[in-house]
């Protein structure tokens, strides 16, 4: 359940990313909205749940310094991430984002000792060939800014996958997610010296960086319960996602934001549920 949901909630991103890309709306203002909104959120409606909000003595956590510096690498990425697309294209940048999957998986075999059986490999593979075939439909342009977004893509997961791993964490995932966002947001605060980005304030960017922040908030939190729930086969769990985020909005950009799929979007989309097959077959494989 958690794997749909993270998958659900990371497809919603893209999905808002594109919406605010083609109205050609400023792209700082909505990410800092962004992380504000998932800030109050975590701590309002976690409070109500009862999932536990932020205290002091969160600082002592062994996790803490690595929660909080993520903030940095949250907002850099998402940058990145805005600007590949508009220097290099939507799928050259996509296409970066994606193949960082190899980036968590290869970290969650080689320090974890994760089993890498041959279907996961043949997994990989597939995701790699139907990354490619999604960005052939489109033309790839390269850029050395697609290095950072990889990479930066890639770190991501996998620091949280070392809070899992490494860390023994006392705080639960919502305390995490707000140290997280919190940190994010002061990081982002400093785009407010600036003066050029300050003027990109409007209302219809204020409320769009509100939307983006109630889906990004649970996009974080449900990733974090998925990779509880798949601990010891974490590779898997980044296989199953990051090709279903794929999937999803590629679906979602075909019926609802009229994308041409094509020939080869097709075929990367077959190639794609033959990659999941093979990560799931891999699950059953390592739980024999």
């Amino acid at each position: 359940m958690y794997l749909l949901l993270s998958i659900l909630f990371s497809s919603l991103i893209f999905v808002i990313f594109t919406h605010w890309g083609q109205r050609k709306g400023h792209l700082y203002p909505v990410i800092w909205v962004n992380y504000g909104t998932c800030l109050l959120f975590g701590e309002g409606f976690g409070s109500l749940m009862g999932e536990g909000t932020w205290r002091m003595d969160n600082v002592q956590d062994p996790a803490f310094l690595l929660l909080f510096s993520m903030g940095l690498l949250f907002v850099g990425t998402f940058l990145l991430m805005g600007t590949a697309t508009r220097r290099a294209g939507a799928a050259s940048a996509a296409t970066a984002t994606k193949l960082s999957l190899v980036i968590p998986m290869g970290v969650a075999v080689w320090l974890y000792g994760e089993p890498l059986g041959w279907p996961l490999v043949i997994s990989v593979l597939l995701s790699v060939i139907s990354i490619g075939l999604f960005s052939a439909s489109d033309g790839l342009k390269f850029d050395p800014i697609l290095l950072a977004v990889f990479a930066g893509a890639g770190l991501v997961d996998a620091a949280l996958n070392a809070i899992r791993q490494s860390f023994h964490s006392e705080m639960n995932d919502w305390q995490q997610s707000t140290v997280i966002f919190g940190s994010a947001f002061l990081f982002g605060s400093l785009g407010l010296l600036k003066s050029e980005w300050r003027q990109q304030f409007s209302k219809s960017a204020v409320g769009m960086g509100f939307l983006l922040g109630l889906v990004n908030f649970f996009s974080i939190v449900f990733l974090l319960r998925g990779l509880h729930f798949f601990q010891g086969v974490t590779a898997t769990f980044f296989a199953f996602n990051n090709v279903g985020i794929l999937v999803l909005t590629s679906l979602v950009a075909w019926l609802f934001f009229k994308q041409p799929m094509g020939f080869y979007r097709w075929m990367g989309l077959l190639v794609a549920v033959l990659a999941i097959a093979s990560a799931f077959f891999n699950l059953l494989w390592t739980l024999a």
